[in-house]
């Protein structure tokens, strides 16, 4: 179970990241350096807060159906953050790596208009991933990516009674003392002249966890645009991830990161009639356009709606007991997102399910590793959003990947023995899933942490050294759209220097 899953509650706010930007350029650690000034960035001051701020209960979903403010007194309650210590803080991985901004710290709390605290949980580090630009215009220091954060509440207490059936709904179906939480971030405001200045909008969800899936993403059907990260996926509909139930009587799709917006404080972009269909086919590659004989509509999606999309958070579940045929295709036949054509009887698909419905992914994408400690990556391969059993996996390193994300100097990935990856010239190492399609990787540091040439801080003036690892299927078809965040980011940490 995950936040896709029933009962479910849905909120919106803003969230405040003051990250300094001093340290964002590399050069700033070189002591040795000349004279010259490194860049201190828009806001070399901050604080590495990540809160969230004035955010609110909208809605929910409970035995079938959508909740509104008259259905349950848990939608108005207030997502707050910890009282009785400071906010959290995000953190980039490494100067040479900040796209995966981590949250650490921050703790999520549920609060009453008696202002009781109803439920309290620890927000397990997550970093976040499908970063896009989903912002068409804006002011001069706008920033236009948007990006999804998932992951769970750990810890979780229930410390007031509440006559919610929706929060005891919730409560009753926790397990472990967790509960999977997502949100979508977009529209932030780096310009100091504006009064959103390090603020951003933020529409979430809170569901169930279920032991046994993964912490950072669902286990159910994934759908991919092509063009990211950071660019404009051709169909207008950037990627998202999709669950049907168990008993097949309904899906679930979360759209809370896959629309544009115009301006940070417009609605979503109206990019004309959205639907969702499966086909009646299963093709072996992206389809630009389906017949409308070769697609079973499921049903439209209201995203044009005034307050749909700060009700449901982007996530919208439909009722599939009436439709005989879209259950008989689910099982071996892709999604599509699709809006019609100017052609009669066509449809444009604007988004689909990845080719033959396979898909893989590290649950945890971020670590950092101390000297001669060793890690576990968890990966979990599906197809159609069942587990893909026995499936090879195939490990790659993606040194030269990372560093063109982080620019030079200095190198990364050098010496390439500080974890213990493929070479990046030679031949893929291959782990096979088990009968859940769950298979791991032991990622191993250095004793002696990255030396090169007898020098504990290969890169001069940072400790430690990056390095990235790829992953795929074995066996993965041609033609088939990655996900480009889907890869592993990993510091490995230096030994003092002697």
């Amino acid at each position: 179970m995950s936040y896709l899953d029933s009962p479910r509650l849905h909120f919106r706010g803003w969230f405040q990241a003051d990250v300094s930007t001093i340290n964002n350029d590399v050069t700033a650690f070189d002591t040795g350096a000349s004279s010259a000034s490194p860049d201190p960035g828009w806001n070399p001051e901050g604080t590495g807060i990540f809160r969230l701020v004035d955010c609110a209960v909208t809605g929910g979903f409970l035995n079938g159906r959508p909740l509104v403010a008259s259905d349950d007194p848990a939608i108005g309650m207030t997502i707050q953050n910890a009282d009785d210590r400071p906010p959290g803080k995000l953190v980039d991985l490494d100067p040479q790596q900040q796209m995966v901004s981590m949250i650490f710290g921050m703790q999520i709390r549920l609060v009453s208009s008696s202002l009781h605290t109803i439920l309290r949980g620890e927000f397990k580090p997550a970093a976040f991933i499908n970063l896009w630009q989903r912002q068409i215009t804006g002011l001069r220091m706008d920033q236009k990516l948007g990006a999804m954060y998932q992951s769970v509440l750990e810890d979780v207490e229930w410390p007031a009674e509440t006559d919610s059936p929706l929060i005891r709904a919730l409560h009753d179906v926790s397990q472990s003392g967790r509960l999977s939480i997502e949100f979508a971030v977009y529209g932030y405001g780096r310009d100091p002249k504006i009064p959103r200045y390090t603020f951003g909008h933020v529409v979430g969800t809170i569901g169930p966890w279920q032991a046994g899936e993964p912490d950072h993403f669902v286990i159910g059907r994934q759908m991919v645009a092509p063009g990211q990260p950071f660019g404009t996926p051709p169909g207008g509909v950037a990627t998202l991830q999709a669950k049907v139930a168990a008993d097949n009587r309904s899906i679930t799709i979360d759209f809370g990161n896959s629309f544009r917006v115009e301006t940070a404080d417009s609605g979503l972009t109206d990019i004309g009639k959205v639907l969702l269909g499966v086909l009646t086919f299963n093709p072996d590659s992206v389809q630009k356009s389906v017949p409308k004989s070769g697609m079973v509509i499921i049903g439209e999606v209201p995203y044009t709606n005034a307050d749909w999309y700060t009700r449901t958070a982007g996530i919208l579940t439909f009722d599939l007991s009436g439709n005989a045929a879209a259950p008989k295709y689910l099982p071996n036949c892709p999604l599509v997102v699709v809006s019609p054509s100017a052609s009669e009887g066509v449809y444009d698909v604007r988004l689909q399910e990845s080719i033959g419905g396979l898909y893989v992914r590290a649950d945890q994408f971020v670590f950092r590793i101390d000297p001669g400690e060793t890690q576990t990556v968890d990966f979990y391969a599906t197809y159609f959003g069942a587990p893909m059993v026995h499936a090879g996996v195939a490990l790659s390193n993606a040194g030269p990947f990372l560093a063109n994300l982080g620019g030079t100097p200095p190198n990364l990935s050098v010496p390439p023995d500080g974890v213990n990856l493929p070479p990046d010239s030679g031949p893929p190492v291959v782990i096979t899933t088990d009968s859940k399609g769950h298979a791991t990787f032991s990622l191993k540091a250095n004793p002696n942490g990255p030396t090169l040439n007898g020098n504990r801080w290969p890169r001069v003036y940072l400790a430690g050294q990056l390095y990235a690892m790829g992953y795929q299927l074995e066996k993965q078809p041609a033609g088939y759209v990655p996900n480009p965040g889907n890869f592993v980011s990993i510091l490995a940490y230096s030994r003092r220097r002697n």
